[in-house]
C-alpha cells in the first residue's frame, strides 16, 4: 500500500468534505434518491409485492418500498454511495478497496 505524505491526506480529506456537501444539496439527492429508489425496476416490483403482503395500505407499501431501496439497491454498491440514515454520500471506503493503478505498479 502506498503511503501518502501529510499534504496528501490533508488534501484528500478536504476532497472528500467538499464533495460529501455537494451530494448534500437538495437538487442532487433528488436526483440520486430517484434513480436509487426506482431502479432496477424488477428489484423495486419485488420488494413492492414484498410489503404488500405484510401492509395492506398501497402507500404504507410504497413507503417502506423506497426505504428498503435505499439500502439494499445494488446501484449503491455499484455506484460507490452509501445512505447515511438522511443523505445520499459517496462511499469513500469502497473507493479505496478499489485498486485502478496499472497491474505494473500494483504491489503483489
Amino acid at each position: 500500500m502506498v503511503r501518502e505524505s501529510e499534504l496528501e491526506r490533508r488534501t484528500r480529506e478536504d476532497f472528500e468534505s467538499m464533495l460529501i456537501e455537494e451530494f448534500k444539496k437538495a437538487e442532487l439527492q433528488n436526483e440520486v434518491r430517484q434513480v436509487i429508489t426506482q431502479y432496477p425496476k424488477d428489484l423495486r416490483k419485488k420488494k413492492f409485492d414484498d410489503e404488500m403482503a405484510i401492509a395492506e395500505d398501497e402507500e404504507i407499501a410504497k413507503e417502506n418500498t423506497d426505504k428498503r431501496m435505499m439500502t439494499e439497491s445494488p446501484i449503491l454498491y455499484e455506484e460507490k454511495i452509501k445512505f447515511d440514515g438522511q443523505h445520499l454520500i459517496p462511499d469513500f471506503a469502497n473507493f479505496d478497496k478499489t485498486d485502478t493503478r496499472p497491474t505494473w505498479m500494483r504491489e503483489e
